[in-house]
């Protein structure tokens, strides 16, 4: 089942870069027409038309830019749903210390736990408790990738992890245990606890010495 889940993250990744890519790709030329229409009219109301088309496209600006593609794609992708169901969504990262990951790894890690922050946030009636936040930045020789969402919920754990929420957990739950997978493949820690009504997801991963390749 893990295996299927991990296949799974491979094919949403590619998919989710080509749509990224075409999004990117499309609303850029439409910017450019939309600023050689305004220079072909002076009409007030022609212009007001043109401003509210250009803010409609105003997704291109959503395009992350962190260093790091296959990142810049799975937050992009996340970022455009939390704007849309009012979610409130923050990273501070610098894409360019994960290029040690292969692309999959970094898809599946970061994929599935902002899967699992939103679906905990969403159920939030109140929208300042929709809160989700990303931090990655190194620490001498380690990596530290921190996420925490609001989560005032109890959780049930189950084998250091909490147990997912849905009714059918025969055929969910394993967003955890492939970012647990992936965890483990670069030989690094995750530790995951609840405190204050907020959900922490930490990881710290060895920076391979660029030299030997260690």
């Amino acid at each position: 089942m893990l295996k299927c889940v991990l296949d799974m993250n491979q094919e949403q990744r590619l998919m989710a870069k080509e749509n990224i890519d075409l999004i990117n790709r499309k609303c850029h030329d439409i910017k450019h027409q939309i600023e050689n229409l305004r220079c072909l009219t002076t009409n007030t109301e022609m212009q007001q038309n043109l401003q509210e088309l250009e803010n409609c496209v105003g997704i291109y600006d959503s395009i992350l830019k962190t260093g790091n593609s296959t990142l810049d794609a799975v937050l992009t992708e996340k970022k455009l749903f939390c704007e849309r169901y009012k979610i409130n969504f923050s990273c501070i990262i610098d894409g360019c210390t994960l290029g040690f990951m292969e692309d999959e790894d970094i898809y599946a890690l970061f994929g599935n736990a902002l899967d699992n922050a939103v679906e905990c946030v969403i159920k939030n009636t109140e929208e300042t408790q929709r809160l989700i936040s990303i931090k990655v930045s190194p620490v001498g020789k380690m990596l530290s990738i921190h996420f925490d969402n609001y989560c005032e919920n109890e959780i049930v754990w189950k084998d250091g992890l909490p147990m997912t929420g849905k009714v059918d957990r025969a055929s969910h739950g394993y967003g955890m245990r492939s970012i647990r997978h992936v965890v483990d493949k670069y030989q690094g820690t995750m530790t995951v606890f609840q405190k204050d009504n907020m959900f922490n997801l930490n990881i710290v991963l060895p920076i391979p010495d660029k030299e030997n390749g260690e």
